[in-house]
């Protein structure tokens, strides 16, 4: 369904992470410290978290009860199980990265902005969720000019 014809529905991101490198736990802490929980809105913007399996909702459920614990007012974040997930349309991806047209335009994206590593990446880095040792180890592993690095390591800079 388009964007317009969804109804009733909450805007969300379904991530997929490699256990390796980081935790639920620490994606947990991400959601907890990236937005304010206590905020009433509409139905399509709340704080929503849907797990995808059981040993995943005893660490929401766990979670939430920690934040409703810290907090001075009513935590909002509701919790269910994924089930039904619709992907955003292409002009919906990627808001970082579609930021900056110029960078959008340069790379020669290897698939949809929505499926593409590369995009996804560049898009943390340009909202602010990277550091420069970070961006200088992973720049070359992502195929990137020097060019574009260079300009990605001023809006890291700017945004610190």
């Amino acid at each position: 369904p388009s964007y317009y014809k969804m109804g009733d529905h909450t805007e969300c991101v379904d991530i997929y992470y490699d256990p390796t490198i980081t935790t639920f736990q620490n994606i947990l802490k991400l959601f907890w410290k990236s937005h304010d929980p206590t905020i009433h809105t509409s139905s399509q913007y709340r704080s929503l978290i849907l797990s995808h399996n059981t040993v995943q909702t005893a660490q929401v459920t766990d979670s939430l009860q920690v934040q409703k614990k810290e907090r001075h007012k009513e935590v909002c974040t509701r919790t269910d199980d994924f089930s039904i997930f619709y992907q955003a349309e292409e002009k919906h991806q990627k808001n970082q990265l579609r930021r900056h047209p110029a960078l959008l335009a340069s790379v020669d994206w290897e698939e949809s902005l929505a499926s593409s590593y590369v995009a996804t990446r560049l898009n943390g880095c340009l909202g602010g969720h990277t550091n420069m040792a970070s961006f200088n180890k992973e720049w070359e592993k992502l195929g990137l000019s020097k060019e574009i690095a260079a300009y990605v390591r001023k809006v890291i800079i700017k945004r610190s």
